[in-house]
């Protein structure tokens, strides 16, 4: 069986969404670079968030693209993100 984040599947169900973080690198190595993450919110409540995942956007923006896709949800996010850069 498979789950669903979808409204119209479950009406009550609140969306999940995923949005691009940027920080600064905290590694003595990389100070001052800056490293991007995502978010996970159920609606407007944040779920999930890995904050360093690489410093090149346009890979976490894949990743993100990728978790909306597939379904993605905050029990599996960490799951996922590790996979991916493995």
């Amino acid at each position: 069986m498979q789950e669903s984040s979808s409204a119209e599947e479950n009406p009550f169900a609140e969306e999940i969404s995923f949005q691009l973080t940027q920080r600064s690198c905290m590694a003595e190595e990389c100070e001052e670079n800056i490293v991007y993450g995502m978010a996970l919110y159920r609606g407007t409540a944040l779920e999930g968030e890995v904050a360093d995942i690489s410093s090149h956007r346009s890979v976490v923006e894949r990743l993100m693209e990728l978790c909306r896709r597939n379904g993605v949800t905050e029990t599996t996010l960490f799951d996922v993100v590790e996979d991916f850069l493995d």
